[in-house]
């Protein structure tokens, strides 16, 4: 008995080691050739992470929020038991993902192939859902889940009705609320998910980098500001939806077409988060600069401030942070196509990845690219040639972020 033991000890050996080596051959793979992994190798599992009032101006009960989790490590079914073993500090970065659709449609799976890119390049990825609607016939929910699609009969322009500012500020904030509780939720268990808490960063596309970009530069104060009823009717944003209350620090932020009400609360040391974003020099539903938003010309909720003031204000507040910014001529939702099949969509992504990895590496470099060209006329060769994908030495990961996986 002692020697079949002693036998299955050295097999747990043999077959850690061997594990070992094919995640450091994948990575090495990853320097030489952008991705680590492939989809194949990808694990996906759900998660319930809040549990929430479905509130649309009244409350009607409560549910379930979802995240879908993606890692080239095994993840654990049961979030309370651990099955991933790291080798040493080798652990991995974190991107929380947010799907846009004006905070009244859309659901975490319309984000799932850039979690996968970002996975295949060695992130855990989540992609969560979060409570919707603000305006009327939102309520009036046909489909499953949050997920809205075209038999849902649900009318996506906004009214641009006056009267309707306080219902739009309630679903962003509700938004903002699910987005923190998603991030306690990693930060209490990311040694279950392999995940270096040093670096949790955060993006979204349109409503979804709305609520990315409050997340990473707005307290309680500045919400209670520019969202003055929201506090009372929904409750404080940083303690919503679970009882978890570990802290957590954004160490980087991925702005797709997103912005802000006003970029005057950028200024505290919290703020201090390195940005890359990209943005259309026309856009009509989140301006680039300052205008009404939702293409509202009768001003119905107010002016809206975009990426390029968030990028000045973070270079002129804090000389030395990282910051990127990309524009193009192009409307709303600039290389939105899908990253797995679509150079020019894939091209942020990879932007992304070696800025995060600039950062890591203490890289202090502010860049503002503006490429004379409409989005759907450039190719990604120009793309390539005005502002090429340059990582450090080490490539797109940090050799400590090799993951070692035993099921």
């Amino acid at each position: 008995m002692r020697k079949k033991i002693i036998s299955a000890v050295i097999l747990y050996f043999i077959y850690s080691t061997a594990m070992s080596q094919s995640f450091a051959d994948s990575l090495s793979n990853c320097l030489k050739d952008d991705s680590c992994f492939t989809s194949s190798q990808i694990y996906k599992v759900d998660y319930v992470f809040s549990t929430v009032r479905n509130t649309y101006l009244a409350a009607r009960g409560k549910v379930d929020l979802y995240m879908t989790v993606y890692s080239a490590t095994p993840l654990p079914k049961n979030i309370k038991k651990k099955n991933i073993v790291a080798n040493g500090n080798y652990k991995q970065p974190f991107i929380l993902l947010i799907h846009g659709g004006g905070f009244r449609a859309g659901c975490r799976t319309l984000i799932a192939n850039e979690c996968m890119e970002f996975a295949k390049r060695g992130y855990v990825v989540a992609a969560i859902d979060y409570r919707l609607g603000w305006a009327p016939g939102d309520d009036k929910k046909y489909c499953k889940g949050f997920c809205f699609d075209g038999a849902c009969n649900i009318v996506l322009n906004s009214p641009c009705r006056i009267g309707l500012s306080d219902s739009l500020d309630f679903a962003v904030y509700r938004s903002i609320q699910d987005a923190d509780a998603a991030m306690r939720y990693i930060a209490h268990y990311a040694d279950n998910f392999n995940i270096d808490k040093r670096y949790l960063y955060v993006g979204g596309y349109s409503a979804g980098a709305i609520t990315a970009v409050n997340l990473s530069y707005m307290n309680q104060k500045e919400l209670n500001a520019v969202m003055p009823k929201a506090k009372e009717k929904l409750g404080l944003y940083n303690t919503y939806g679970n009882s978890f209350t570990d802290k957590y620090k954004i160490a980087g932020l991925f702005n797709n077409w997103g912005g802000i009400k006003d970029t005057t609360y950028i200024k505290a040391t919290g703020d201090r988060v390195p940005m890359i974003a990209f943005h259309g020099i026309d856009d009509s539903i989140v301006p680039l600069e300052k205008s009404y938003p939702f293409n509202c010309a009768n001003g119905a909720y107010g002016s809206f401030t975009g990426s390029k003031l968030i990028y000045e204000r973070l270079i002129h507040k804090f000389p030395g942070i990282p910051v990127e910014l990309y524009v193009t001529y192009g409307k709303h939702g600039i290389f939105e196509e899908n990253p797995s099949t679509d150079q020019k969509a894939l091209y942020r992504i990879q932007k992304a990845i070696c800025f995060f990895n600039r950062v890591r590496n203490g890289d202090k470099s502010q860049k503002f690219v503006e490429i004379d060209k409409n989005e759907d006329d450039i190719t990604y060769d120009e793309l390539i040639k005005t502002s090429p994908v340059e990582c450090d030495k080490k490539g797109l990961q940090q050799k400590q972020y090799v993951p070692i996986a035993l099921n």
